[in-house]
């Protein structure tokens, strides 16, 4: 054979590409906030609208001891 294909060749820093820029984990973790805050609002009017209430212990009233 002509060649030595296991011969290791020299990388020039032109034929290597640049990084990719990496995300910012500030940036997706505001975005996951945002986005959490954002669909709790969404489903808390979606409740809202529905009328569906909790149940209210207002009718009960704790026994008070008076000492006089």
């Amino acid at each position: 054979m002509v060649q030595d294909f296991a011969k290791q060749r020299t990388r020039t820093p032109l034929a290597e590409p640049d990084p990719q820029p990496s995300s910012s984990s500030v940036g997706l973790l505001l975005t996951g906030l945002l986005t959490g805050i954002a669909v709790g609002v969404f489903i808390s009017l979606l409740v809202y609208l529905s009328g569906v209430l909790p149940v209210s212990y207002t009718h009960l009233t704790l026994p008070t001891i008076y000492s006089v």
